[in-house]
């Protein structure tokens, strides 16, 4: 699956209406399966982060399993960091008096993460992975991707500055307005140019960098199924509920969680059987 910042973002609305509020019990990252679980009260959170995955699948409550972190908190927001594939969700703790922590979900293609960060400057803890040009020490406040480049910073912009941009160069308007607008990317760039009209062209972008008329497909990608917050031009596609839901039914390639796959819904194949969407499904137990 292929995260753009318009994902990131539509998601992270998604969980925090699911989820804002919710009381957390613990929390495990998961290094060897690249994975990444929250055992909420109403809800388990998982963040498949392996090769070829990528997705966040909100699930039934389960018990937590033996070498998971105690997570005392609730959870008090989700938010995406603009124009950037990076979520993060604050907690709140509810006794003792260490810093409120956050996970941090890196969705960069390639560049999959999670970091665990305390207190209000989102000092590390732990981390998934350390690359060599994103080494993320612990103890050291967390960046967000983009601030390590300034200068390739991309803007929100107006029309005549579109204008501007795309009339540049046509022969490369995709690779200047990817390189200089906010929000737009591989996943979009082709809807968005597929009128004409600039103005029209205008229009769609201004509709996906202000995150407005949300209405969640799977598209039918060569790349496999893809969730993405609209139809796009040219691509086959089917309505979600929400795009939750899209990643919850998507095919998985083997069981997470637990080594037994227990409290995941998962049959030993990986897939998600049809009795665990029926149960998805019922509304959660009170907190």
């Amino acid at each position: 699956m292929t995260w753009d910042p318009c994902l990131a973002r539509a998601v992270a609305v998604e969980l925090g209406e699911r989820l804002a509020g919710s009381r957390a019990r613990a929390l495990r990252l998961r290094r060897e399966a690249m994975e990444v679980l929250v055992w909420f009260r109403n809800a388990t959170l998982e963040v498949d982060l392996s090769p070829g995955r990528g997705e966040i699948v909100l699930g039934p409550p389960a018990e937590p399993d033996s070498e998971a972190e105690p997570l005392p908190a609730v959870l008090a927001t989700v938010e995406a960091v603009p124009d950037e594939r990076v979520i993060v969700m604050r907690f709140r703790r509810v006794r003792g008096r260490k810093p409120h922590p956050a996970l941090i979900l890196e969705l960069a293609t390639n560049r999959w993460n999670a970091i665990l960060a305390d207190g209000p400057q989102l000092r590390v803890r732990k981390r998934l992975r350390a690359f060599r040009t994103r080494p993320l020490p612990v103890g050291q406040p967390w960046t967000a991707p983009g601030d390590e480049r300034p200068g390739a910073k991309r803007e929100r912009v107006e029309l005549d500055r579109w204008r501007e941009l795309a009339g540049a160069a046509d022969h490369d308007a995709r690779g200047v307005l990817l390189r200089a607008v906010a929000y737009l990317s591989g996943l979009n760039i082709s809807h968005v140019l597929n009128q004409g009209s600039r103005k029209e062209s205008y229009r769609r972008w201004r509709t996906m960098a202000e995150g407005t008329e949300v209405r969640p497909h799977l598209l039918r990608l060569a790349s496999g199924p893809q969730p993405y917050p609209w139809p796009l031009d040219g691509v086959q596609a089917q309505p979600l509920a929400s795009l939750l839901d899209g990643m919850r039914g998507a095919p998985r390639c083997r069981p997470c969680g637990s080594g037994s796959g227990a409290g995941t819904g998962r049959s030993p194949s990986g897939r998600r059987s049809p009795q665990a969407f029926a149960q998805d499904r019922e509304p959660a137990p009170p907190a």
